[in-house]
């Protein structure tokens, strides 16, 4: 089964599609990454007053940072990475921390859309989300406990929501992508600095924001009229949490391009 295939068929067993009174909501904030990392809106310019906020250790990664490295490497080819580099990506999953943040991440859920944080919450006493997309990353060669491989996921499935489309990338674009976060990362001193709680947290944010998105663009067929709604809500959740426009990037093999 096609990878956004599967991402909607988690998410919609998973999750409740939202109802059309859900939809009438501002969609906009529920399409946030950045808000769920604790960040405050227009995140990429806001992060340094948000990590002087919090404690070293559990301060969101400056997404915004990484997010200028992610634009500046778009006018590059992306890199081949070897086994060693992506590592240096890796975290080691702790269930403690794992459900810490889904609490956090239901609860800020909550302000923007009360229906998506119940049924996020029932999702995850039911099974573990993260467990079972980890099922279906790796068919495709990413990994569920590798931060640039939930970054690269969570990106292709925004930009596919900006476009309003629910077209499975190929395995080879996946990849791609995950090489040119991962390029962008390793040379990201907030990332490679970080802790594996801050990791974590930010690797599951963007997996379960890949599930979110999924979600709202499956809903949207039974609501066509929502669609540029959603398309636009998606659009301003990854410039809010990166700094950059996705709707003007073009997906291939090769992964982004301007």
């Amino acid at each position: 089964m096609p990878t956004m295939m599967l991402l909607r068929v988690l998410a919609l067993v998973a999750i409740a599609a939202s109802s059309t009174t859900a939809f009438a909501q501002d969609a906009g904030p529920a399409l946030d990454p950045g808000l769920m990392v604790g960040l405050a809106p227009n995140a990429a310019v806001t992060y340094d007053d948000a990590r002087k906020s919090g404690g070293a250790d559990t301060a969101p990664i400056a997404l915004g940072d990484l997010g200028k490295q992610l634009s500046g490497g778009l006018m590059r080819t992306p890199p081949a990475m070897d086994a060693a580099t992506l590592a240096k990506l890796n975290y080691k999953p702790s269930p403690d921390t794992r459900k810490a943040d889904v609490a956090q991440f239901v609860e800020r859920l909550k302000a923007v859309d009360p229906q998506g944080a119940t049924q996020l919450a029932a999702a995850f006493s039911d099974h573990d989300l993260i467990d079972q997309a980890s099922g279906w990353m790796t068919p495709n060669g990413l990994r569920a406990t590798n931060l640039a491989d939930a970054v690269a996921l969570y990106w292709v499935g925004a930009w596919l929501a900006t476009q309003g489309s629910d077209a499975a990338p190929s395995k080879a674009s996946l990849q791609a992508v995950r090489n040119q976060v991962a390029a962008a990362a390793i040379n990201t001193p907030a990332v490679t600095d970080a802790t594996d709680a801050q990791r974590q947290q930010l690797a599951e944010a963007m997996i379960i924001q890949a599930l979110i998105v999924s979600q709202y663009l499956g809903a949207v067929k039974a609501h066509p009229e929502l669609l540029d709604k959603v398309k636009a809500a998606a659009a301003a959740g990854a410039q809010n949490t990166f700094g950059f426009d996705i709707r003007t990037l073009k997906l291939s093999d090769t992964g982004f391009s301007l």
